[in-house]
């Protein structure tokens, strides 16, 4: 009476695995979508029933929720996995058309010759392996297996270096070759020479080569006069002693190196004293003086040569003027003096040379009577 016919669906649509929506029971409309469990392409996806081709154009390339893929048709032979060209290249994946394991290279499984179909595995070396010298065996070429060893004959192996050496770590083991000799006190002794046997001072020097003792026989020598003088250590003489003295100062002493004679002339001491006045500096010497032949003395002290100027053989000049009533005393020594000659007659002698008087009473001894004798000087 409505107008309106209600249908009610006998069995119901379910949603599968790959599908998005609800149920469908005929009472409303359900949207069917492929859900995120499938892959979907930009471009028309078909399985052929020789190939699965996918569009490289969309931006997933994978084939998702796919556990193998299966090829069918004869079991020898190969099948192809070919991806859509890049451009420059040409790429195919061949594999054998039989059961197997494919191996790629992140598999770290071990390969072993069930992987390939002929069972065998050949290795091919690029570059052969050449034995040199001090190994022995076979050059390898990767055909047949070939054992290196070290060749003994010609490499010392450590055991035998160890051998060699393990009973000689000191010379006393090692035997003595031609030119690294040992030391011995013969060899040390017959190294030895001597050049010259006769010394420059006389004696002589020899060389016991058997026993390695060196002899000096001096030369017989029992005094310095056999014995030749050297250039420092001079020997005395009297011309070399009396030239080494010297005689500096006033005329009174004089010397003469040749004959090493010290001579006094004949000196006299005068002596003169005066008593200042307030103020003198300036006193006259009677009968002259020789210059360095003069003391001069100023209350009872000897002037020192800075204190006096006694040149002119004349003056005396005081460098300090006198005080009154100072006494000045200067004493001159007359180099040049002639002492009075002396001579004398018996009963009395005079020895010159000693300055002696000798007196010979023996003709004039009477009893009872005085002796009057009389000394003349000049």
């Amino acid at each position: 009476s409505s107008g309106t016919i209600t249908a009610t669906a006998t069995n119901a649509l379910t949603i599968g695995t790959g599908l998005s929506g609800t149920s469908y029971n005929g009472s409303s409309a359900v949207t069917i979508a492929i859900d995120n469990t499938v892959a979907l392409k930009a471009d028309t996806h078909y399985i052929g029933t020789t190939a699965v081709a996918l569009n490289r154009a969309s931006a997933n390339l994978a084939l998702t929720g796919i556990n193998s893929i299966t090829f069918p048709g004869s079991t020898s032979g190969t099948v192809q996995l070919i991806p859509v060209a890049v451009a420059g290249t040409s790429t195919v994946l061949t594999m054998p058309a039989t059961t197997g394991t494919l191996i790629t290279t992140g598999d770290t499984s071990t390969v072993t010759n069930t992987m390939f179909s002929s069972g065998t595995i050949t290795a091919t070396a690029t570059n052969a392996l050449t034995i040199g010298t001090g190994l022995s065996g076979t050059s390898y070429n990767g055909s047949s297996a070939v054992t290196i060893a070290v060749d003994t004959s010609t490499i010392a192996t450590k055991t035998y270096v160890d051998s060699q050496i393990q009973s000689k770590d000191n010379t006393d083991e090692i035997t003595e070759g031609s030119t690294n000799l040992y030391f011995t006190n013969a060899r040390a002794r017959n190294a030895v020479s001597v050049t010259s046997t006769t010394a420059s001072g006389g004696g002589s020097l020899s060389y016991n080569n058997t026993t390695g003792v060196f002899t000096f026989a001096p030369a017989s020598i029992s005094n310095t006069d056999g014995i030749t003088e050297g250039s420092t250590n001079l020997y005395f003489t009297n011309a070399r002693a009396r030239s080494a003295i010297s005689l500096t100062g006033s005329g009174i002493l004089s010397y003469n190196s040749s004959t090493g004679v010290i001579s006094q002339s004949n000196v006299m001491r005068r002596i003169q004293e005066f008593t200042a006045t307030s103020g003198q500096t300036v006193f006259t010497i009677t009968g002259g003086y020789v210059a360095g032949n003069i003391d001069v003395y100023r209350n009872g002290i000897q002037l020192a040569a800075a204190d006096i100027t006694a040149t002119n053989g004349t003056t005396v000049t005081l460098a300090s003027a006198a005080v009154v009533n100072d006494l000045i005393r200067v004493i001159i020594y007359d180099s040049n003096y002639v002492p009075p000659s002396i001579t004398a007659s018996a009963p009395l002698t005079y020895n010159s040379v000693t300055g002696a008087l000798t007196f010979d009473g023996s003709s004039y001894v009477t009893t009872g009577k005085s002796i009057a004798m009389a000394i003349v000087f000049g």
